[in-house]
């Protein structure tokens, strides 16, 4: 039988490495990371979270989920894991554009505040999960957030479907898949470097991509992919495998190939068997995976900060920080402290205070958002289990 556990450690540092590489992408300074591909292409990290989601959510609940009941408590417990850092990050991008408001309207400063993809409006639509419908073109609070919204309402579908359908789950799985990933190809100028508009259909592609993963791991039942060396020769050819295919896809075609990529290297490292899993099982490898949810939350509200931060202090000691520069076609605005050591310096800072903060929301929202609603899915559970017990 395959491991039983309840946790992968090597997919936890996983999970802890993908979101440290959107940390990095999301630098908007011209450090010597800027430039390289793998980075430039790391937004398919988010792939990566989802086809890890979809393996974990079936191998922890597929067999649990069989009545409505089972439904309502599992997705308290999802709503609980998801929304209390997603409305924390939400007040304070909340509060930073009201302050603009009071001190800042007529600074010159980006859009006026309160407007655009910040208008009153889309508030309800941020805080409800529905910024990943196209209610709006997009909102504008904490960009990630698209993402998370769309993995809430896969995790419904996801639910339904054990309930309604179980046993064409694979099937339905095999057909959304392609019809996903082809919809994005046709409809998307930018391969898969989908969000606001077409995010729904790259999370369920990703998702259910993971369920088949783990559905084959059960079925399959195998111990091992080989003796040590064996699984760690595999895992290494898996890494450069993965590394070539993010580093030369760009925002063309073949990055919608991404969750199907990604999918043998979920297989792969949830064997746990060789040198590169016992990194991942390294203390600093779980710390990452732990906090991971907020690193990959909290880096856009920190970089903003950090960058609008340098830039203002630069403009106060009379020099110009900021110069357009194209990649890949692509115009973009980036902050130069005409000193690439000194960019360098900057990204360690920046991706230094994400983990720090990472830490905070972890403890602080997290940790207590997830006991509360954890809680609450318990009490329900005992509730209906309370009704529906036969009379002595």
């Amino acid at each position: 039988m395959p491991v039983t556990t309840n946790r992968y450690l090597a997919l936890d540092g996983w999970r802890g490495i993908a979101a440290l590489m959107i940390v990095v992408y999301r630098f908007e300074g011209e450090s010597d990371f800027y430039y390289l591909p793998f980075i430039r292409n790391a937004y398919l990290f988010v792939d990566f979270f989802f086809v890890l989601s979809g393996f974990v959510i079936a191998h922890s609940y597929f067999d649990k989920l069989k009545t409505a009941p089972d439904l309502v408590a599992f997705m308290i417990r999802r709503f609980g894991r998801l929304w209390p850092l997603h409305a924390g990050l939400f007040v304070v991008l909340f509060l930073m554009e009201a302050a603009r408001w009071v001190m800042g309207i007529r600074s010159g400063i980006g859009a006026e505040p309160f407007t655009g993809v910040r208008a009153l409006g889309t508030i309800p639509v941020e805080l409800s999960f529905l910024n990943g419908f196209h209610i709006y073109s997009q909102t504008g609070w904490n960009l990630p957030s698209w993402s998370i919204a769309a993995e809430f309402w896969v995790y419904l579908l996801f639910g339904f479907l054990c309930l309604l359908m179980r046993r064409m789950m694979i099937v339905l799985a095999l057909v959304a898949i392609p019809s996903c990933l082809l919809l994005i190809l046709k409809f998307s100028p930018t391969g898969m470097d989908v969000t606001f508009n077409y995010g729904l259909l790259r999370c369920v592609a990703g998702f259910f991509t993971g369920f088949l993963v783990n559905r084959l791991w059960v079925l399959l039942s195998l111990k091992a992919i080989g003796n040590f060396f064996q699984a760690s020769l595999i895992e290494v050819i898996s890494l450069v495998f993965m590394v070539t295919f993010v580093s030369l896809v760009d925002l063309g075609s073949w990055s919608v190939a991404a969750p199907l990529i990604f999918a043998p290297i979920v297989w792969i490292f949830a064997f746990e068997g060789g040198v590169v899993s016992r990194l991942l099982k390294f203390p600093a490898s779980q710390w990452l995976g732990q906090h991971s949810y907020s690193i990959y939350m909290v880096a856009f509200l920190v970089e903003i900060i950090f960058s609008r931060s340098i830039i203002a202090v630069a403009h106060f000691m009379g020099f110009e920080t900021t110069r357009s520069i194209r990649v890949e076609s692509i115009e973009t605005l980036v902050f130069d402290l005409g000193w690439r050591l000194a960019n360098d310096l900057a990204l360690a800072l920046y991706v230094c205070i994400v983990l720090a903060v990472s830490w905070l929301t972890f403890r602080v929202l997290e940790v207590p958002g997830r006991s509360y609603f954890n809680g609450l899915a318990k009490r329900y559970r005992h509730q209906k289990a309370v009704k529906t017990a036969p009379a002595v």
